[in-house]
């Protein structure tokens, strides 16, 4: 079932359709139940952070070992899947259709100084990418 908002569509989990753009990202969350998210900071722009993730390429066998893929490029993740918990799709600027899939993981290891992606192999101080950890407790949140 797909609920629509502002001609946008989301739901647990997607109907299998084709799209130009298909993107993972990982609710990923520790041994000791803490979600580690990625924060972006760049000059002139207000922070933000975002779930682990990126593009399915076509070397990726499917959604899931993308998002496997992405975990280690991103924080030298290791993780067990355990399910899509929600989806979106919009139309990009460009007109493509862009698909966006977020699945519950359970990490198994990670590092807080990142991965071997691009994000960390050309340090730019003006645009920074910085791994954290937010406490899942009712005081952190």
């Amino acid at each position: 079932m797909n609920d629509t908002v502002d001609g946008q569509s989301s739901s647990a989990q997607p109907d299998k359709i084709d799209c130009m753009e298909v993107r993972v990202r990982a609710v990923a969350i520790t041994d000791e139940g803490r979600l580690v998210v990625i924060r972006h900071k760049q000059v002139g722009r207000a922070a933000y952070r975002v779930f682990p993730g990126g593009g399915v390429q076509s070397t990726d066998q499917d959604e899931v070992s993308a998002l496997m893929r992405e975990l280690d490029e991103e924080i030298s993740g290791e993780a067990t899947v355990q399910q899509p918990v929600y989806f979106t799709e919009r139309i990009s600027n460009s007109g493509e259709l862009r698909r966006e899939i977020f699945y519950v993981c359970r990490l198994h290891r990670f590092s807080l100084q990142g991965g071997s992606g691009p994000e960390w192999r050309h340090f730019d101080p003006d645009n920074r990418y910085i791994v954290e950890i937010i406490e899942m407790d009712e005081a952190s949140l």
